[in-house]
């Protein structure tokens, strides 16, 4: 018996997170440019059957899937700042110094 395969919209709702959020994790992870922690977890693979086209992961992905969503620092200082700050406005990438915010 073939296993279980859930969407995008399906593993977000089980996991609780929005869909920027699950793809901004991939991209942190896949991005060679940015040091990684020793204690990340392993986020699973999914299944893609063509560029952009939907995505698929395993139902037993889904534990795997909580403790990276554990284990990730919150904030914007956290690992993911750098990925995520393309999403904030100018003035949310300077500090109140007026300087640029830095995470590394």
């Amino acid at each position: 018996m073939e296993e279980k395969m859930l969407s995008a919209t399906k593993v977000i709702q089980q996991i609780n997170v929005s869909a920027r959020t699950l793809d901004g994790w991939y991209k942190y992870v896949q991005d060679d440019t940015l040091k990684k922690p020793d204690n990340m977890p392993k986020l699973p693979e999914y299944v893609q059957s063509r560029p952009r086209g939907p995505r698929y992961w395993k139902e037993s992905d889904i534990p795997a899937l909580l403790a990276f969503k554990e284990w990730i620092p919150k904030g914007r200082n956290g690992v993911m700042g750098r990925i995520n700050e393309r999403f904030w406005g100018e003035r949310y990438r300077r500090n109140g110094k007026g300087e640029e915010t830095v995470n590394e």
